[in-house]
């Protein structure tokens, strides 16, 4: 690897521990309760963000195989920045008639929740459209560098400003939620308007683009089902679990996070390589294969370095009173992070070559056994190997799909020659 993408997987890892960093000063200052309130916040922001964010960002990032780029790109954040809209109203409205009285989870209840996701799933797009486009445009190293400065800077002025505001322990996730919102925002009007990418707020756009809305679902249903079933894990926690237990799955959620980020990141730069390189055959295969060993390296090593550092994160996180349940719980969301990097490669693979029907399959095949593991749990022990059996399945399918595939080819291939001869 070189230096230079070295430096870009390094900055956007690091910006990826800023949520961790916030997760654990929450959990050190205002509580461990707070702490598994802000994953729940997380979790459902990054669900109700995924379908404009998962449907435009895979479609941006494979841009370059197409023979207009430019018109893709400014397609899609149209068709994203209008669904924003339609799906805040639709879940005020839901919110407000629905959860603000029936929630069985309590901070769902306040309109500090509300103002929460509302910030937060925003920034969420605004970063995840912005980001794709630096990396469709191969800079990957200014891309890597601003992620460092959106995701660390909210935690920084937050606890500045908010650390002072004892007893009001809502009020520090409000605000990071905004000022998130606030940088991913000077985030992305700085990069569109150095690109010259204009877009629209007006929802009406994406009736004008109706095939862009089903492209979008298709593309983004594998990142919808897996975000609906981390949201639908994180409420489960947060209803039936006290405080602690809570705050251990909240930790070995963000370590997963983190675990599965840096192929993500590797994602961005990997799928617009691909794309922009499709019709030289040799190089594509030699990246393609590199960068499958690094995906397993790099999982494996990160899931290596928590089960060492177990004890240390029980101490610091104050969860000494139920190490047996923190050191599995950990194990087993670190084995679940492996499979999902692996199962990325295929993923990212998918998406250079436009296969978004197998992802949406996929989507389905991890969603309900997700499901099922979360509704015959028990204990948190037994959620989290929920994670574990979903990831092996999916992995599993796209294997199965990869050989089925090079079978019908082989054979379209044999037919073909005896034909000839």
């Amino acid at each position: 690897m070189s230096l230079h993408k070295l430096v870009v997987v390094i900055g956007a890892a690091t910006a990826k521990v800023g949520p961790v960093f916030f997760g654990f000063l929450l959990s050190k200052y205002w509580g461990h309760s707070e702490y598994a309130t802000f994953l729940l916040l997380a979790n459902f922001a990054a669900f109700i963000s995924s379908f404009p964010t998962l449907g435009g960002v895979p479609q941006i990032l494979s841009s370059g195989r197409l023979s207009n780029p430019g018109y893709e790109i400014k397609r899609n954040i149209n068709v994203s920045i209008s669904l924003v809209i339609l799906f805040q109203l639709g879940y005020l409205l839901y919110w407000f008639f629905v959860q603000k009285n029936g929630s069985n989870v309590e901070a769902i209840r306040g309109w500090s929740w509300f103002l929460s996701s509302l910030f937060y799933s925003i920034g969420l797009v605004l970063y995840g459209l912005a980001n794709a486009l630096l990396n469709a445009k191969e800079r990957w190293l200014i891309a890597s560098l601003c992620s460092v400065g959106v995701y660390l800077s909210p935690v920084v002025f937050a606890f500045a400003i908010g650390g002072s505001l004892e007893g009001r322990n809502y009020f520090i996730i409000v605000l990071y939620a905004f000022l998130f919102f606030s940088s991913c925002a000077v985030y992305f009007l700085s990069v569109t308007r150095f690109f010259k990418i204009g877009f629209s707020f007006s929802p009406k756009v994406i009736f004008f683009e109706w095939r862009g809305l089903l492209k979008h679902f298709k593309v983004s249903f594998f990142g919808v089902a897996c975000l609906w079933g981390f949201y639908l894990a994180a409420e489960e926690v947060n209803r039936n679990f006290e405080d602690i237990p809570s705050a251990i799955y909240s930790l070995s959620f963000q370590l997963f996070s983190v675990s599965i980020f840096i192929p993500s990141v590797l994602g961005g730069v990997l799928v617009p390589y691909l794309s922009n390189r499709i019709n030289r055959k040799s190089n594509v295969e030699k990246v393609k294969m590199w960068s499958f060993f690094v995906y397993i390296f790099i999982a494996s090593s990160f899931s290596i370095i928590v089960m060492l550092l177990s004890d240390y994160l029980i101490k610091l996180y104050g969860f000494e009173n139920y190490p047996d349940m923190a050191r599995d719980v950990f194990i087993k969301m670190q084995i679940a992070a492996v499979l999902a990097s692996v199962a990325a490669y295929r993923i990212q693979e998918l998406i250079v070559y436009s296969r978004y029907l197998v992802l949406s399959a996929g989507g389905c095949v991890w969603l309900v056994v997700m499901m099922y593991g979360i509704a015959d749990t028990v204990t948190l022990q037994e959620l989290v190997l929920s994670f574990v059996w979903a990831y092996f399945a999916v992995l599993l399918f796209y294997l199965f799909d990869f050989v089925f595939i090079k079978m019908v080819l082989m054979g379209l291939i044999k037919i073909g020659y005896k034909r000839k001869h």
